[in-house]
């Protein structure tokens, strides 16, 4: 290769980086996912989670039917020629509609000053996992929160987190139950499953088998919801803010989020088990593989009975359109900001509620309904973890409440399997019912059947 081929190829990888990747929303979103699980998978992030109360839609049209209904009821209730009911009658009506007034102002208070924030850190190639959720009441002159951090530690089966916002009430119940109690005051409590036990746990699950199959399993879920839902949406302040290129729209009504679910544990369970034959974890045969098998299975099954094309019985069909009902006029609506490269930099969704519960918060809240917002943003520099297992401040649970690590000292690897056993022989159990229903409804089906074609010969012959 000459110099002049060398130089012209090394200007257009430039010109690729500096432009990014590019393609269909749908494809952008797919892309983003899968580097969540390989390049993009150490980020710290920071969201927020509010309420607001909106006008509902049902609102709208409610004016005429309320009178209407207003009209009958005071008809109902009282005679034609009884004025002094019809006056009490509208009296009370007045005083229902203060009191509604009333209910949904201080009702937009508390949800405009309550919030929910969440920040943490995330590695997922150290399986370490930190989560410091935060209630928030803010006011102009008034502000208070409590916050309780939380650590998971995977590989060594740790669990962290600091109570110190509750302590004292801890500390109040252990001095009131014990003669000579440990407080805890501002101490890092840690609660650590037995190495044995844990190193035995991990042999048992394909965690690592997960992980393959996992990006496999949420680009099928992604690929089977319609191109079309994707939007390209021109870019707002917000992605300005945070250097997106990309801003992709996807809004899920109940049936097309619960098939993107379900769609999801069918390919894990398929590509699971395909890597159980092909591709065991390093310590585990086919057999291992087993429970967890069990534990998809009966999550899909679960997930059938409200599919109208896998259900097979009258209850099954009745149970759908029951939900599908319950469920009407649900919508998540997300919003995806994405940087040139397809990486994740924030998520927006409004989720929307159903209708019926809709229909009862207008009427209760001055034809009003909520809507919850989420404002999910990364940052994808080194995590950064709050709090440490071997800090002078962390200390054992178990060393406060004895008789925890007694019942942590139970949890040997041969209890564990004992569990995990009378587990699969439920599974199993469960499992055998199902095909013996099953069973029934067919038989029933055919009896019935040959029971409508006996009567038709019948009629025939008169």
């Amino acid at each position: 290769m000459n110099i002049r081929s060398i130089f012209t190829l090394s200007a257009c990888t430039l010109a690729l980086a500096a432009c990014g990747i590019s393609g269909s929303p749908d494809s952008l979103i797919r892309t983003s996912a899968q580097r969540q699980f390989k390049q993009d998978s150490r980020y710290n992030f920071d969201s927020k989670i509010t309420a607001e109360l909106i006008a509902s839609p049902a609102s709208a049209a409610e004016p005429q039917s309320s009178n209407k209904e207003s009209q009958n009821l005071d008809e109902h209730y009282c005679d034609k020629n009884d004025n002094e009911c019809k006056e009490s009658y509208a009296e009370r009506q007045k005083h229902d509609k203060r009191r509604n007034a009333s209910t949904a102002h201080l009702f937009q208070h508390h949800l405009n000053s309550f919030s929910m924030r969440m920040t943490g850190a995330i590695d997922l190639p150290a399986a370490r996992i930190e989560a410091i959720p935060q209630l928030r009441y803010e006011t102009p002159n008034a502000l208070a929160y409590i916050q309780i951090p939380i650590q998971i530690d995977l590989k060594n089966g740790t669990l962290l987190t600091d109570p110190s916002a509750i302590s004292p009430y801890i500390d109040a119940f252990n001095l009131r139950a014990n003669d000579q109690p440990k407080l805890l005051n501002d101490k890092i409590v840690r609660v650590q499953i037995p190495q044995k036990t844990w190193a035995h746990i991990k042999t048992r699950f394909p965690l690592k088998s997960l992980a393959i199959a996992a990006p496999k399993a949420i680009d099928e879920a992604l690929a089977s919801i319609d191109k079309q839902a994707f939007k390209r949406l021109e870019m707002d302040e917000k992605g300005k803010a945070i250097g997106a290129a990309h801003r992709i729209g996807l809004a899920l009504d109940y049936e097309t989020e619960t098939k993107l679910i379900r769609t999801f544990f069918v390919a894990l369970r398929r590509e699971l088990a395909q890597l159980a034959k092909t591709q065991p974890q390093a310590g585990l045969t086919e057999k291992d593989y087993d429970l967890t098998l069990k534990l998809l299975d009966t999550y899909i099954k679960q997930a059938d009975l409200t599919n109208p094309e896998t259900a097979n019985s009258t209850d099954t069909s009745e149970l759908e359109s029951f939900i599908k009902a319950t469920m009407a006029g649900y919508l998540n609506s997300g919003e995806w900001y994405l940087d040139r490269k397809g990486r994740l930099l924030a998520q927006m969704t409004q989720v929307r509620l159903p209708k019926l519960v809709d229909a009862y918060l207008s009427h209760n809240l001055n034809n009003k309904t909520i809507r919850l917002n989420t404002w999910y943003q990364l940052d994808y520099s080194q995590p950064r973890f709050t709090l440490d297992a071997n800090s002078p401040r962390t200390v054992d649970l178990s060393e406060y409440f004895p008789k925890l690590r007694g019942h942590l000292n139970k949890f040997t690897p041969e209890k564990f399997d004992e569990s995990m056993k009378i587990l699969s022989q439920s599974l199993e159990q469960k499992d055998d019912h199902s095909t013996v229903s099953n069973d029934d409804n067919d038989e029933t089906v055919t009896h019935q059947a040959h029971h409508s074609k006996h009567k038709v010969k019948k009629s025939k012959a008169k």
